[in-house]
């Protein structure tokens, strides 16, 4: 299989990723408690892998 090459000059060539959760501009103030069992990573095989 052919690797898929997207160019974006306008990104580092490393990218940190994680999870976040916010509840930024709810007042007075929130009380959020976010838990992530998992995060799953794939290699993407078409550009519409990238939109989903």
């Amino acid at each position: 299989m052919t690797p898929l090459v997207v160019d974006r000059p306008d990104l580092p060539d490393t990218l940190q990723v994680g999870l976040s959760a916010s509840c930024a501009g709810i007042e007075p103030e929130p009380q959020l408690v976010a838990e992530f069992d998992y995060i799953r990573f794939s290699v993407p095989k078409s550009i519409e892998d990238f939109t989903r």
